[in-house]
């Protein structure tokens, strides 16, 4: 036990080396000592330690693979990993398993669903072991109550006898107190094993169709015959699947759609739910109440709706892992409501929910159970939103981990010739930035291009944010003889089918777009020959993907092949140094460094 980091971390004494007043301090107030390693599969790594821990200390000793890794058959088998974990996997493991915070910000289709299992196996075990303290815990406590209430009857027996003599026994000899086997009421234990309320893992998704892949995956894990008394098992399916007879268009024509695309959106993409996980030693239960679960699954919407619908986030109280994968899809979403849950996270709760209080661990009375909680963040890119959420909410005193390192960019999967210019403007801070683009937008950099008689027409204008569409679309409507299109992820069919049509056609110049549009649509936009970029896509694949737009297929009024040349096309783009991470994976980080260096230039141009 005090080489597991289990016991180490979550046990009623954590690690008195990391866990105390100074260390907690450091993690509160954001003072973290950095050092940069690599590892196997996840590349650059940069791992932030609370200030306070002596540098090479090895505060958590993590034992992974244990009996539960013999049910972990859905790895495939690496002949230089026995276990049969890949390199990647064992990386992840490593850093999970010592109970250390993880942020993956560049996951692939090919690497999530071995993270995922790697992730899932380390949070099954947890509950596991959690389980098996309590359960090893009541064992005792009732076998102690019973010898106890023994111990009582006894006395009680010795007592009455006593007041008829008549009935005592023959003498019997007195065993010595150190060889007694009666326990005395001051030997009974008094075990710390327990939370406010007994969920543990919560396991953020953006859609039913993703959460029916993990929740499958978690099955997975155990054996067979628990897997056959998993309850409510066809309920889930039938929830969390299409319903009967609906065929899935985006798997069926998967040839037309982007591979991203389909694997985001085919099956179930309904983003309110919410699931409770019951673990017992012999089955699985699913859709059980949340306060008598193990593992919460949900959607940030579906669990925000409940909370604020039930008035209590109580059930969020005692969690002890997060797990947020897809942030790249909630970032579609609404950030907003998975910076509400992670702000429920860990509170203290409003009613007792049948707690016994003389088991919870002492740091969660003192309300430090923030400090030893663990967070496990997925994505296929990083946002400042999410480089924020792992800042400022994340306070493991165990540490955290994040990847680094360099991108190549997207330019090289623009055809050669296409013009390309990216425009810089100053703003001093990230607060009033929208608004210098906006004013800077208006007054120059889109009169510029009107003036220009190619620029003026068969152009799509790309808003990321729906606020800043809604500001441009404002102003577009208030200039005379300004004509444009507008359709953004909110548009009905009808409106974007009428869009499309005249801007093809040419009835209207602009096309003026959201980000969030193209994510959830996917449609190919024809008839533009320039492409402005009011900032970039934080999907960088969806910078090559507009462009390449220009050169679909298309005919005349007389039915022939218009070629389009990559002369004629040409992408301008607003952006400030706030937009690093944009800039750098579409430019590549070294030319993106260039750009966003104090005394640069202020155009840049890529033919």
């Amino acid at each position: 036990m005090s080489t597991d980091a289990f016991h180490t971390h979550f046990g009623p004494e954590p690690s008195s080396s990391s866990f105390n007043p100074a260390t907690i301090a450091a993690a509160t107030e954001g003072r973290w000592k950095t050092s940069k390693k690599s590892k196997a599969g996840l590349g650059k790594l940069v791992e932030y330690l609370p200030e306070g821990i002596v540098d090479g200390e090895e505060a958590y000793k993590a034992k992974v693979i244990d009996t539960l890794m013999q049910q972990f058959t859905s790895l495939p088998s690496n002949a230089s990993s026995p276990g049969g974990v890949d390199p990647l996997q064992d990386s992840v493991l490593s850093v999970v398993g010592e109970y250390k915070d993880l942020y993956l910000s560049r996951l692939g289709l090919a690497e999530r669903e071995k993270v995922r299992d790697a992730v899932l196996l380390h949070a099954v075990n947890h509950v596991m072991k959690t389980r098996r303290r309590i359960l090893k815990s009541n064992e005792k406590l009732a076998h102690e109550a019973a010898a106890l209430s023994e111990s009582k009857a006894k006395a009680k027996s010795i007592k009455l006898a006593s007041a008829n003599p008549t009935s005592l026994p023959a003498p019997v000899p007195i065993p010595s107190t150190a060889s007694s086997s009666t326990p005395s009421t001051s030997s009974t234990s008094d075990p710390r094993d327990q939370g406010f309320t007994r969920p543990k893992i919560l396991i953020l998704l953006p859609f039913r169709s993703t959460a029916l892949l993990w929740i499958n995956a978690l099955l997975s894990l155990f054996p067979a015959d628990t897997q056959s008394q998993t309850e409510n098992k066809a309920r889930f399916l039938s929830e969390f699947s299409l319903p009967p007879n609906v065929s899935d268009r985006l798997v069926e024509k998967a040839s037309e759609w982007p591979e991203d695309h389909v694997d985001m959106f085919k099956g179930n993409v309904d983003d309110n739910f919410r699931v409770g996980v019951k673990v017992t030693r012999k089955a699985v239960k699913l859709f059980g109440g949340f306060y008598g679960s193990d593992i919460v699954v949900g959607s940030p919407l579906g669990l925000r709706m409940s909370i604020e619908k039930e008035k209590s986030s109580d059930f969020l109280s005692s969690v002890e892992i997060v797990i947020a994968d897809q942030l790249d899809a909630m970032s579609m979403q609404n950030w907003e409501h998975v910076q509400f849950i992670f702000s429920k996270l860990n509170a203290l709760p409003d009613d007792a929910h049948g707690c016994d209080f003389s088991r919870v661990k002492p740091w969660y009375l003192d309300g430090q159970s923030k400090f030893l909680r663990q967070t496990v963040l997925l994505s296929a890119y990083e946002t400042p939103e999410m480089r924020s959420l792992f800042n400022k909410s994340l306070t493991n005193i165990a540490g955290k981990v994040r990847t680094e390192g360099k991108y190549e960019g997207e330019l090289v999967k623009i055809k050669r010739g296409v013009k390309q210019t990216f425009s810089r403007f100053e703003s001093l801070d990230p607060n009033s930035e929208p608004d210098v683009r906006f004013d800077l937008f208006t007054t120059k950099f889109l009169p510029a291009i009107l003036k220009s008689a190619v620029m003026s027409s068969n152009t799509i204008i790309v808003v990321p944010s729906y606020f800043d569409f809604v500001r441009v679309q404002g102003w577009m409507r208030k200039q005379s003889g300004m004509s444009f299109a507008a359709i953004s992820e909110y548009s009905s069919n009808q409106e974007i089918s009428r869009a499309r049509t005249s801007f093809f056609k040419g009835s209207k110049s602009l096309l003026l777009i959201t980000e969030r549009f193209h994510f959830y649509r996917r449609y190919r936009l024809r008839g533009a020959k320039t492409f402005v970029f009011y900032q970039l896509p934080d999907h960088s694949v969806f910078y090559p993907e507009l462009v390449s737009f220009a050169f679909l297929p298309s005919k005349d009024g007389e039915g022939e092949e218009v070629e389009v040349d990559e002369g004629e096309v040409s992408t301008r783009v607003l952006f400030s140094k706030w937009d690093w991470m944009k800039l750098e994976r579409v430019v590549g980080s070294e030319d993106g460094a260039k750009m966003v260096a104090p005394g640069a230039e202020s155009v840049f141009t890529f033919i």
